[in-house]
């Protein structure tokens, strides 16, 4: 969709039901509550950072695909500079939209916890959005870490595993190899914050995985 919020400079790839000005909203709330929750009130949020809105998206054809391009060059491999040590609000099924789980869900290649670029999104802090009452996260165990359905089970294993992603090179570059991106030089990109290298290289997108 067109936006006045971005100037209009490029369309915002967002579920055709979201409204903008709503998310805002939720993602001020839900970080201001959790602040609240763990008596953070000096780190109560002012400004909601959302990165279709603040990085230039691709528009096949577009007039200023020229000016994304070498923007992409720099800012693709830096972004995740913005989610490091911050509190960072996630939505799993899809921008504004409440989270909600069916069968295939984790399988799909859009799922969030298999895509290339959203493991660098995680952050230190993660705020699950669009999470209602009798959502997901509300569920509870009934045996050793199990849930009553497997479904449920693997979804907070997936949850859980960002927490585990510690500092363990060969365990974060085995997790990128099971995300899926369009540009297979994305999941060479997307691990420059998460491994902490002494310097970035520029983002190429016609690269070859080999060269990149």
């Amino acid at each position: 969709m067109w936006t006045p919020i971005n100037g209009k400079e490029w369309p915002v790839p967002i579920p055709k039901d979201a409204d903008l000005n709503l998310i805002r909203i939720e993602m001020l709330n839900v970080a201001a509550e959790y602040a609240t929750h763990h008596d953070w009130e000096q780190y109560r949020a002012e400004y909601a950072w959302l990165d279709v809105l603040c990085l230039r998206q691709k528009e096949e054809g577009g007039p200023r695909e020229d000016l994304r391009m070498k923007e992409w060059r720099l800012d693709v491999p830096t972004i995740g500079a913005v989610y490091r040590y911050q509190k960072v609000v996630i939505y799993l099924n899809g921008l504004g939209r409440p989270l909600r789980l069916k069968d295939g869900d984790l399988d799909s290649d859009r799922s969030w916890f298999r895509r290339a670029w959203t493991f660098q999104e995680a952050g230190e802090v993660r705020i699950i959005a669009g999470d209602t009452p009798d959502g997901p996260m509300h569920a509870h165990q009934i045996d050793g870490g199990n849930y009553e359905a497997a479904l449920l089970t693997r979804f907070h294993d997936e949850l859980n595993s960002l927490e585990r992603g510690g500092y363990d090179s060969v365990a974060t570059i085995a997790h990128m190899q099971k995300r899926m991106s369009t540009n297979p030089v994305d999941r060479v990109a997307g691990l420059a914050f998460p491994l902490g290298p002494h310097t970035i290289p520029a983002y190429q997108e016609s690269e070859t995985l080999e060269d990149a």
